[in-house]
């Protein structure tokens, strides 16, 4: 038959709206490819042992031409979940018995060659064990042994650590990630790729630095039983510090004639850029602001007592307010006087 049902947790449910089926087959092979939210179906036989791979998406069907397994019926496929793949592995054709693995990414069958392998099987049960990350296989026709295992695939980077900026004194963390059969072995080194002189770090997939003072740079060597893969050179920048702003020398109070201008200033320090707002009237009232954004300003002609001050803001942190400086205005005129 080559009907095709689905399971909902209580029913069972025909699934009739694919355009393509896989032909009529039996003793074939199904796996869910949980990374590519699949059901992938290889071989089987229907007279004769077949060599077709399909994909099922939940409703429709889709077959695939490409280089595959030879034909072949009462083999095993099971999802590798730490290696994201579909593993299929033995059968038979009818004449032969087959001891090769082959994996599944999602599009194309990869054949892999491990160290030692079963000796060639059919109708074997074959499982993922999640607690030990390997593929389970045992028995089959003429067999009662267990194997564990899988294709080992060695290291890929798929996230380098990334070049950082910090302030003089501060850390950073660097963190790499990799793909490829686990477990992984992560070594990180103070320098460029392969300068392995100056080991740091312990064996994770993250390192934070030491505090930074000067560029440094770093990279990590991920490895596994069958290979390693180096990251490139992530690059530590080390700034300045952040200052806040502080006031070194306040505005001055001073006197003047009615209808004279008063000129202020004011000595700011701080991480630059700076910049001045000048408020007349007593701190912290910012009711009129007044002046541009310069460490000087003049008042407008006065003939009253007023208090002027000023805030400087920069790039970090809070602002510094300066005191109140006092403008007096004499308004006793000039001329002689008879004593």
């Amino acid at each position: 038959m080559n009907d095709t049902w689905t399971w909902d947790g209580s029913t069972w449910l025909q699934q009739k709206w694919s355009v393509k089926t896989p032909p009529i087959r039996n003793e074939h092979a199904m796996a869910y490819d949980a990374a590519h939210a699949r059901v992938v179906l290889f071989g089987g036989y229907n007279g004769s042992a077949l060599s077709d791979t399909w994909t099922w998406d939940g409703k429709n069907w889709t077959p695939y031409t490409l280089s595959s397994p030879s034909a072949r019926y009462n083999h095993m496929m099971a999802y590798d979940a730490a290696n994201t793949e579909v593993v299929l592995f033995g059968g038979y054709d009818g004449s032969t018995g087959f001891n090769d693995t082959w994996m599944w990414n999602g599009s194309d069958w990869t054949q892999y060659w491990p160290s030692s392998s079963p000796t060639p099987r059919d109708a074997s049960a074959m499982a993922y064990d999640a607690a030990i990350s390997q593929i389970v296989l045992f028995d089959g026709i003429f067999s009662s042994d267990t194997w564990e295992g899988g294709a080992c695939i060695a290291p890929s980077i798929t996230t380098q650590p990334a070049t950082k900026t910090v302030t003089s004194g501060s850390t950073a963390t660097l963190t790499v990630a990799a793909s490829g059969t686990t477990p992984f072995i992560y070594q990180w080194y103070q320098g460029l790729p392969g300068h392995i002189s100056v080991a740091v770090g312990s064996n994770a997939n993250t390192f934070t630095t030491p505090p930074m003072f000067i560029p440094t740079s770093y990279w990590v060597s991920v490895s596994n039983s069958c290979g390693h893969a180096d990251s490139n050179a992530a690059i530590i920048n080390v700034t300045a510090g952040c200052v806040s702003p502080s006031i070194q020398a306040q505005p001055q109070g001073q006197t003047v004639t009615s209808g004279e201008t008063a000129t202020l200033s004011v000595t700011a320090d701080g991480t630059a850029p700076l910049h001045y707002q000048w408020y007349q009237g007593t701190y912290p009232d910012i009711s009129s602001p007044f002046g541009s954004d310069s460490n000087t300003c003049v008042t407008s002609a006065l003939t009253t007592t007023t208090g002027f001050w000023v805030r400087v803001s920069g790039a970090c942190d809070s602002p510094a307010d300066s005191n109140t400086a006092t403008v007096t205005v004499n308004t006793t005129t000039g001329g002689p006087t008879i004593t």
